[in-house]
């Protein structure tokens, strides 16, 4: 029941962040709900309580950290250019700096799960374990939750660097601002490219979760798995 009731929450609160992200027009608060939507896909994994869905759940929390901390920092750079995250009050940075618009599209891909970045094998993992379980109707608001990131992503992507410049364009170093971005960047591309690397980790770690007594005995010693087992 309880694992029923975190599938129950997950679903709702991943839709509810995703389009909470489409209503809105600043940056960060974008970002903010796709947060909250995000995390939502380790709920999944959690609530279908199986090795490769814990598996696919510890994956899709060294994928977040990367790419949002990413987009955050793009973020960060368009504020420090632009003096604003709205997206009604900037336009037209692709002419300032094409590099980052590369590196803002690359990670707003790899957020909404398209092949071959991190994004794509983390959800993949999950939503395939949901699909073996049964589980269509979580799967599919999980497969829609990521075409309307897409949408919203690409929404960024489209209102900072394309179109009309607007506002006042700040003389910004890009050279020294861009290397973090790009370091991030490079590891979404690898894990994505890679993804057995970190997966061989992540399902060890998976089984160990779902069978504790080696960790138990490590830390404890070996009599306190029997009294666990006992109680």
């Amino acid at each position: 029941m309880t694992h029923e009731l975190l599938l129950i929450i997950a679903a709702l609160t991943m839709f509810l962040g995703v389009l909470g992200a489409i209503s809105q027009m600043d940056i960060k608060r974008i970002l903010s709900c796709h947060i909250v939507c995000q995390i939502e896909y380790m709920i999944l994994g959690i609530g279908l309580f199986t090795t490769q869905a814990l598996a696919g759940a510890l994956f899709y929390i060294i994928h977040h950290v990367i790419v949002k901390s990413t987009l955050f920092l793009v973020s960060s750079l368009v504020q420090m250019t632009t003096g604003t995250t709205h997206l009604k009050k900037i336009g037209g940075l692709q002419a300032r700096s094409w590099i980052l618009n590369a590196l803002c599209l690359i990670a707003a891909l790899s957020l909404a799960g398209i092949p071959p970045l991190s994004g794509f094998f983390s959800k993949f993992i999950i939503l395939k374990e949901g699909v073996q379980l049964g589980r269509y109707g979580y799967v599919a608001i999980g497969l829609v939750c990521s075409l309307l990131t897409i949408f919203s992503m690409l929404k960024i992507w489209n209102g900072v660097f394309w179109g009309e410049q607007k506002g006042e364009i700040r003389q910004v170093s890009m050279p020294m601002l861009l290397p973090g971005v790009i370091l991030l960047v490079a590891l979404t591309v690898s894990i994505g490219l890679f993804p057995h690397v970190i997966y061989g980790v992540v399902e060890i770690a998976a089984e160990q979760m779902m069978s504790p007594d080696a960790y138990i005995e490590a830390v404890l010693g070996s009599e306190s798995v029997t009294q666990v087992a006992k109680f």
